[in-house]
């Protein structure tokens, strides 16, 4: 979902990254367009090193499988239920507070290498005010949704596995 985030100017000074950031109407236009195998599909590029939006990519034939991935896949308040029509399977990848931690702000560290990204007390204040707050109540309600649960330990590997909401055999033969 990062590249359907709306771009610095329409964000009005919002942190990237929670509900109300993404351009969901233009997510679901090209959901619609994959699904109805339209092209071309005009895609969205978000680059976090600008934190910023960059020039879109064309798709110019229709794909057979889309994969969507996304903090808040599954939370549906403030539209992003919206999205679950043209979700076939979710899956969730649960993971400890202090893993998620870790590598959130791996992944800033890494921005920042190649001349963008928070600086660490940006990354520091984006984890208090936004992240932290939202793994208690979006990412909650995302994984309330999943039709699959993935527990994934600190070393990456799976841990467990579990059938959430749906029917996942179904799910997966769609």
């Amino acid at each position: 979902m990062d590249d359907f985030y709306l771009g610095k100017h329409d964000r009005k000074g919002a942190w990237r990254g929670p509900p109300g950031t993404h351009d969901l109407g233009a997510l679901v236009g090209v959901l619609e367009q994959i699904r109805e195998r339209r092209t071309p599909i005009t895609l969205p590029r978000f680059s976090p090193e600008m934190d910023d939006r960059i020039a879109p990519a064309i798709v110019t034939s229709p794909p057979d499988r889309a994969f969507l991935d996304g903090f808040y896949l599954g939370y549906k308040p403030d539209d992003y239920g919206a999205l679950l029509a043209y979700i076939d399977l979710l899956v969730f990848l649960e993971m400890d507070e202090a893993t998620v931690r870790a590598r959130r702000f791996a992944r800033e560290a890494e921005l920042r290498t190649h001349g963008g990204g928070f600086s660490p007390s940006e990354m520091q204040r984006f984890w208090d005010e936004v992240l932290e707050p939202g793994m208690r109540t979006w990412t909650k309600a995302a994984m309330d949704s999943a039709d699959l649960i993935l527990s994934i330990g600190a070393d990456g590997n799976l841990r467990s596995a579990r059938s959430a909401s749906r029917n996942v055999v179904e799910a997966l033969t769609r």
